[in-house]
């Protein structure tokens, strides 16, 4: 039992102690700690969701790539869902007038 709760300890210090960014936002898309890239123009239906567990709850980050929905928890992340909410407008509106502006130069 000793054992179970030094693993959970040491398991618990890691991610403490990475310092790493978890998740990035940028013009082109969404990338993760665990480097998946997610392109916003196969991003749809991005939102921050909070479920209720009891009398706990968890926040994710859920979108969709190709109709298959993906979350990822943001429970531990330094953002609130509304500034995370926020910061999904502002860089799917960047992408968006990138295409835009793209295009008329065309």
């Amino acid at each position: 039992m000793a054992a179970f709760g030094l693993v959970l300890a040491i398991m618990g210090y890691r991610q403490l102690a990475n310092r790493s960014p978890q998740l990035i936002l940028t013009n082109e898309g969404v990338t993760t700690s665990k480097g998946e890239h997610y392109r916003w123009s196969e991003i749809t239906d991005e939102d921050t969701k909070v479920v209720r567990h009891g009398k706990s709850s968890s926040t994710y980050l859920t979108f969709y790539i190709g109709g298959e929905k993906r979350s990822i928890e943001i429970n531990e992340y330094d953002v609130s869902a509304t500034k995370l909410d926020r910061l999904l407008r502002v860089y799917r509106g960047r992408h968006e007038n990138k295409i835009r502006t793209t295009e008329r130069i065309f």
